[in-house]
């Protein structure tokens, strides 16, 4: 846990350029990054968010979704984005080295599982202050309190988990309130110190 924690800590401390980290990916500075980092499996229910995403660029043409990682779904996953002519707008990245600076210039982080435990990713997220859209399962519901430090969604629903993912986009206000509290409940929850308080407690 320590060695989770501290890793987390490192990486949300690390000095980013964004600017060097848009043009690395050939991206411009007016787009707004959806994120999503996971393995490419159903679990992580990618299908949906690219459907989801779909519904997005409707309404919004300068966003873009990065997703990375790899997994044995990542051939239907490309499959899926050119049937709906989606290749200008979603991107599968692969695996990922560096997961703080992706974080640095995304403006939402997504979590679309299926199921799920509690996320690395999402508390990355939480520690580099980013405002977070994840499905209503698991351990997402423990670290997200609704419109607090991120907005829940049901599970494969494709049009609520787009509406969130755009209410965050067009709201910059509200980013800066879910990033900051979501920092705030890392910080209290989930730091090393907070661990150990809690540990030294029960002895």
């Amino acid at each position: 846990l320590k060695l989770l924690n501290n890793a987390i800590e490192l990486m949300a401390a690390i000095n980013v350029q964004p600017e060097e980290v848009l043009k690395r990916w050939g991206l411009c500075k007016d787009m707004k990054v959806v994120l999503s980092i996971g393995r490419l499996v159903k679990q992580k229910g990618y299908d949906l968010l690219i459907e989801a995403f779909q519904r997005v660029i409707e309404k919004e043409s300068k966003a873009i979704l990065l997703i990375g990682g790899e997994g044995p779904d990542k051939e239907k996953l490309e499959q899926q984005i050119k049937a709906i002519g989606m290749q200008k707008y979603i991107r599968l990245l692969g695996l990922v080295n560096n997961v703080n600076e992706l974080l640095e210039i995304c403006d939402v982080y997504v979590n679309s599982s299926r199921w799920e435990g509690l996320p690395m990713t999402i508390l990355e997220a939480m520690a580099n202050k980013k405002p977070i859209v994840a499905t209503n399962i698991g351990g997402n519901s423990e670290a997200i309190r609704d419109r607090e430090t991120g907005l829940l969604v049901p599970s494969e629903r494709t049009d609520l988990l787009a509406d969130a993912i755009l209410t965050v986009l067009k709201d910059e206000e509200l980013q800066n309130k879910l990033g900051s509290q979501a920092f705030e409940l890392f910080e209290k929850n989930y730091s090393i110190k907070n661990h150990c308080e809690i540990l030294a407690n029960e002895y």
